[in-house]
């Protein structure tokens, strides 16, 4: 005989024998009426009476779910490896792997170089993330779907752990700006159709504060602080925050001066010509989603998604 319980929990169904067991607990007023006749048969009980016999018993019907639950979720490429020099290491729910030319990189994962090593990273929506020596970043989120329509969820989130990155963003970030941002212990970075780089220093050397240090070579961005504060910098000038939040008020802000933080990357030089490339394929892709009469009056969408 089954006896169920239906609520806002949901439908519970037990067996009597766990339905009698878990009467045992309530008290004579609340406890059901069995039915003493055979065969099968539904009968209402309370959620804490269904409750009690699932967790006496330990239902197999329970197990798959929670069998489900902990099945590792699918792997979400947010981009591969185009360019490298030295080691480059990547670690994710799957360990840490070396990388190479083409390797994939997934959301989640983090990326790391060691001294003297770097990355450029090509991603999903055609931007590009090179990594500099001694540096790691996180990818926290990276969801890019290219139909417009389906295009709500879409955003990029990297956190700089340590060192400094250089980024030039892609279609998310001129589709949709505020859902692009580089994260540091102690500021946010957003981005307006940009080409910028970030420097994580940890600790004072000699002039050079602790803090995040912000430069924009073509567009602009905003460098929010930890208090709320933001700051809209644009082409050709640098900003920074401090680490300590009570230094903010006096320290945070555009500098008059480019700080030496910023250091060229070996693959700088190739950055334009590869970002010309990765867009060009993201074109090719985009233009299937176009309603056809546009498709016939805008051939390419390059000077949609040129660099302003």
């Amino acid at each position: 005989m089954l006896y169920a319980n239906k609520g806002e929990e949901g439908l519970f169904f037990v067996s009597r024998q766990a339905a009698e067991r878990a009467v045992a607990y309530l008290s004579p007023q609340s406890r059901p009426q069995f039915d003493g006749r055979g065969g099968v048969k539904v009968r209402w009980m309370s959620s804490a009476c269904c409750l009690a016999g699932l967790l006496l018993l330990g239902l197999s019907f329970v197990q798959p779910t929670a069998q489900a639950q902990s099945l590792p979720l699918p792997l979400v490429q947010a981009g591969t490896v185009e360019r490298l020099a030295g080691t480059v290491r990547l670690g994710g729910a799957g360990g840490e792997r070396t990388a190479a030319i083409k390797s994939p990189v997934y959301e989640g994962e983090r990326i790391l170089t060691d001294a003297g090593s770097e990355v450029v990273l090509r991603m999903v929506d055609g931007a590009l993330i090179a990594l500099r020596p001694n540096s790691q970043i996180t990818l926290v989120k990276y969801t890019f779907t290219p139909d417009p329509k389906d295009a709500k969820s879409d955003g990029t989130t990297i956190q700089l752990l340590t060192g400094a990155l250089r980024a030039i963003t892609g279609v998310m970030g001129r589709r949709n700006p505020a859902s692009v941002q580089v994260r540091t212990s102690s500021a946010t970075i957003g981005v307006r159709g940009t080409d910028f780089e970030v420097v994580l220093v940890e600790a004072d050397s000699g002039e050079i504060r602790s803090g995040t240090y912000s430069r924009v070579i073509e567009g602009s961005t905003f460098l929010e602080a930890a208090d709320g504060q933001r700051l809209v910098v644009n082409k050709g000038q640098s900003a920074y925050v401090p680490k300590d939040v009570l230094k903010l008020a006096r320290e945070f802000g555009l500098l008059r001066n480019v700080p030496p933080v910023f250091q060229a990357g070996s693959f700088d030089d190739a950055l334009k010509t590869l970002q010309d490339e990765a867009m060009r394929q993201i074109e090719r892709e985009l233009h299937k989603y176009m309603p056809s009469q546009l498709q016939q009056l805008l051939p390419g969408l390059g000077d949609l998604f040129r660099r302003r």
